[in-house]
């Protein structure tokens, strides 16, 4: 079963405020924490069909609903492959926003084992790149996928201090995307790091560190 990397914060986050035991199940299955093979029948049967209903081939209509069919994705490439959710991980790319995030985590996480199977899928990530709610994730994605990492050096040093901060510095250091230090650097000497949001007091706090995370990223990036 594809371990869910870096793109798994979101997951674990819901996991964490999540009531439903099926769903909790669910999570848990998607982000690996339990192997399919031992799931054991009572869970795949409280699990897989509701799974497999939501992959209709198309997008959702409400952005919630596209990201429980990338949920269900997950669950159903665990026991059924990747060929079941192929259409509707697609269709959740061509949506783009946040869903589409999502869904180019869950490309990223399975590719290791299909790399073939979803190098069709190119195109759209390729598209995501400029879209700031889904380019860090495109992004690994196509590094997984075989693009050269010099190359995401752009949108990798843009995911930093846009809507997907919070996983920036991750994406860079799982990628080892050492060619993302010169922009790193000029990060912490310029003053666009952060929006103007929120009190005076919380965006110098919040832009301190995020220089000493930088800082630790290059530190890293550099030692090898």
């Amino acid at each position: 079963m594809a371990q869910a990397g870096t793109g798994a914060g979101p997951l674990w986050e819901r996991r964490r405020a999540e009531t439903s035991q099926p769903v909790r199940s669910s999570l848990a299955l998607a982000l690996g924490m339990i192997d399919p093979a031992a799931a054991g029948p009572v869970l795949a049967e409280a699990v897989l069909p509701a799974a497999r209903a939501q992959l209709t081939g198309a997008a959702a209509a409400t952005y919630p609903r596209r990201e429980a069919q990338i949920l269900a994705a997950r669950v159903v490439a665990a026991f059924d492959g990747i060929q079941p959710v192929l259409a509707t991980v697609r269709a959740v790319l061509t949506g783009g926003d946040t869903p589409a995030r999502s869904a180019a985590d869950l490309v990223a996480d399975l590719t290791p084992a299909n790399r073939g199977a979803l190098s069709g899928l190119e195109p759209l990530l390729r598209e995501r790149l400029g879209d700031y709610r889904s380019r860090l994730a495109a992004a690994r994605a196509l590094a997984r996928l075989g693009m050269p990492v010099a190359d995401l050096t752009e949108p990798l040093i843009h995911g930093v201090t846009d809507y997907a901060c919070r996983y920036g510095l991750d994406t860079i250091l799982e990628l080892r995307a050492v060619d993302t230090i010169p922009g790193l650097e000029a990060l912490t000497t310029g003053d666009q790091r952060l929006p103007a949001t929120g009190s005076h007091h919380d965006i110098v706090w919040a832009d301190e560190l995020l220089i000493d995370r930088i800082h630790a990223t290059v530190a890293h990036l550099r030692a090898g």
